[in-house]
Parts: structure tokens; C-alpha cells; sequence
């Protein structure tokens, strides 16, 4: 197993582990939809489109992480540091085509058996990711690491000094276009 753990590339911003003592990575999914409830109480959706990502990606360390470089006029590619996880009752899914590629992020599965997460083997060709059965599985999960292509909505960093030094921190809201 590697000792190697997933960065986070924003553009041509990469984040090393120096400069990351903590890092939030959060996914909202994001959707054109408009609810309305009938007289009876009903409720009736309808939706446009879904299926994009809004990521807010924040941490703090003692070395900043180089925002500055990136040209947040146009969409930048966001190679994210935390996977997203998918459920299905089959043991195939079907994943992003939007996700990081490379051995350490090879996509991860497990069954669901009697309420636990038993690690299974998967193996993915194009979209779809095949998990080794196990016997008696409620269902199957598959975790991916995303990649995707944003806006970068919202950019900070700040830096605070103390007694014991200073630490740098920094934020970073997109959303998939």
C-alpha cells in the first residue's frame, strides 16, 4: 500500500502536505429545479437539468498555498483531494467521466453486508466500475476521485501570526461548468 496521499490541483496551483495541516473539501450538488405544493399538500418537482458540482475547498498551514497565478476569468481544472462515494444495489456503477486518472487514484469499492463495508475488488472500463461480488451484499459502493472543470466563484487567504508563530489560511469556492 502507498504512503502517498492525494493533492489537490487547482489550475496550475498544486498543494503539498507542507502546506496543508488541515484541508475541507466539500461537494454540493447542484441543480435547476423549482418545487411547488398543491392545495392538498402534494409536493411536485420539476427539474431542468442536475448533475454538477459546487466545491468549496478550504485549509490552513505554514507555507501558503499559491492562489495568486490563478486567472479566475475563465474555467480552470480542479483535480479534487477528496473522493465522492456512489451506492447501487448492483455490482456495477457508473461513474463520472469527469474523475481523476492514475494508480493512487484508482477507483476503491466495498459491499454493504449486515449493516458493514467489506472491501471488494472493482475493475472499471469506460464509465463503468465492476465490483467482485460478495455473497449475501445488500449493495455495493464505489469511491472516485473527481476532476472536474469550474469557475472559481469565490478566492481568499489570510495569514495569522501568534506566539507560536503564523499560519496561513486560505478558500476556494467553484462551480462545474
Amino acid at each position: 500500500m502507498s504512503t502517498q496521499l492525494p493533492d489537490l490541483r487547482i489550475g496550475p496551483a498544486i498543494l503539498t502536505m507542507r502546506s496543508r495541516w488541515s484541508l475541507t473539501q466539500q461537494y454540493t450538488e447542484l441543480r435547476a429545479e423549482d418545487t411547488r405544493r398543491a392545495a392538498d399538500g402534494s409536493l411536485y418537482i420539476r427539474r431542468a437539468w442536475a448533475g454538477k458540482l459546487r466545491t468549496e475547498i478550504s485549509g490552513n498551514g505554514k507555507l501558503p498555498y499559491a492562489l495568486a497565478q490563478l486567472d479566475t476569468s475563465g474555467a480552470v481544472t480542479i483535480a479534487c483531494a477528496t473522493p465522492r462515494h456512489i451506492a447501487g444495489s448492483a455490482t456495477t456503477i457508473t461513474l463520472p467521466a469527469g474523475r481523476r486518472s492514475g494508480a493512487l487514484y484508482a477507483p476503491l469499492a466495498w459491499a454493504v453486508k449486515d449493516g458493514e463495508l467489506i472491501s471488494t475488488d472493482v475493475t472499471v472500463t469506460d464509465d463503468v466500475a465492476t465490483c467482485t461480488a460478495v455473497s449475501g451484499a445488500d449493495g455495493y459502493q464505489v469511491a472516485y476521485w473527481p476532476q472536474i472543470s469550474a469557475h472559481i466563484l469565490d478566492m481568499n487567504q489570510s495569514l495569522t501570526s501568534g506566539g507560536g508563530g503564523h499560519t496561513y489560511s486560505w478558500r476556494v469556492t467553484a462551480e462545474e461548468i
